[in-house]
């Protein structure tokens, strides 16, 4: 806009000379304007297929928190500056850009410029980043010139999965405690970082003709004197049956759905026997966790994960995987849902009935 004001006050200034000062002054600034215009406007086609440019993309699949850094490299191959190059990024509402999404500047007679962006994940979900526009701004800046055409070879479908974070062994989820701080059923799960997982919870027996020596907990063996055996506690608790309520609730969704995830990932390196559960498709499914490959497979499925906007009681959410599915007669049933303790206290009463223990899951943020 500035440059426009600019051209026609110019115009203006030489109308005048032309008029009322000096005609052949006025003529000669009118042939010098005339001439500048003709080249600035020219100049970009000098440019249109001189100014190469490539990208890199250093992975595709982030965990929220994560940073992910693009390089485009622009390459000026002729003898002259260029003029203003403007860049104009995607930047998706689960993503932070470190700079801004419209980036300006001109390239030295044969210059290799790298330009590093990064991107911060803020959310799980599916979206696209990388270039969406370049353009050339002629030195008047009254007209750009589209440098590319097709800009998919410079963007990038990135996938940001939920975040998986370590829990604590000692946790009562892990170890079948079921009571609370304020004895209610409603536990919240930190996010609680540990450098290690520390060593696997045990009690210890005698040991027996024919028993590991590998077991032998030489500790305990000293104080009683009598050699004691490690017998791990993880094989005794039972089968742990995680449930992922669908029910959507905007501000809690990803929290628990990374409370659900972690849980299961925690519960299956300490050799608990678990089961995601989720609703997808309009039904039920049961995912066993008998390797790390199904668990980080979900993670990455669940990067897209709906939930869904019901007016069906958590009761009847839950009965045809409960009940119809025979799951938690020998084991713990953990549900992860947004409902109220009074919903919930509803529900838990309707199928210890029917001889299930549910335990509900929610995260206090």
């Amino acid at each position: 806009m500035e440059n426009k004001i600019d051209l026609i006050l110019t115009l203006i200034v030489i109308l005048i000379c032309l008029f009322f000062i000096d005609i052949t002054f006025g003529i000669t600034l009118l042939c010098i304007w005339l001439t500048a215009m003709i080249l600035t406007c020219s100049l970009p086609l000098l440019f249109k297929n001189r100014i190469h440019i490539h990208t890199h993309f250093s992975n595709q699949i982030l965990e929220k928190g994560d940073t992910l850094s693009i390089t485009f490299k622009l390459t000026n191959t002729t003898c002259l500056p260029t003029p203003l190059i403007q860049l104009e990024l995607l930047c998706p509402d689960n993503l932070q850009l470190d700079c801004s999404s419209h980036l300006a500047l001109s390239l030295a007679p044969y210059e290799i410029r790298l330009i590093t962006i990064r991107y911060t994940a803020l959310a799980r979900g599916v979206t696209t980043i990388g270039l969406n526009q370049l353009q050339l701004l002629n030195p008047l800046g009254l007209k750009s010139r589209p440098l590319l055409i097709d800009f998919t070879p410079f963007q990038s479908i990135i996938t940001i999965v939920p975040e998986l974070y370590p829990i604590h062994p000692s946790h009562p989820l892990i170890l079948n405690h079921t009571g609370t701080n304020d004895g209610e059923d409603d536990l919240e799960i930190p996010h609680l970082t540990y450098h290690s997982f520390g060593e696997i919870n045990f009690e210890c027996r005698p040991y027996l003709a024919g028993d590991s020596l590998q077991k032998i907990h030489w500790k305990q063996s000293a104080k009683k004197n009598q050699l004691m055996v490690k017998k791990d506690l993880a094989a005794s608790l039972g089968r742990k049956y995680l449930i992922l309520d669908p029910l959507s609730h905007y501000a809690l969704e990803d929290s628990l759905l990374e409370a659900f995830l972690s849980l299961g990932y925690t519960l299956y390196q300490r050799g608990i026997q678990t089961t995601l559960c989720l609703f997808e498709n309009d039904a039920w499914h049961l995912y066993k966790l008998e390797n790390e490959s199904t668990l980080y497979n979900l993670q990455y499925q669940l990067a897209s994960y709906h939930f869904i906007t019901s007016n069906i009681p958590l009761t009847d959410r839950l009965t045809p995987l409960i009940l119809k599915s025979n799951i938690g007669e020998n084991g713990q049933l953990l549900i992860f849902s947004p409902v109220t303790q009074d919903i919930f206290q509803d529900t838990k009463n309707f199928f210890a009935l029917h001889q299930r223990e549910l335990l509900h899951i929610s995260n206090k943020l």
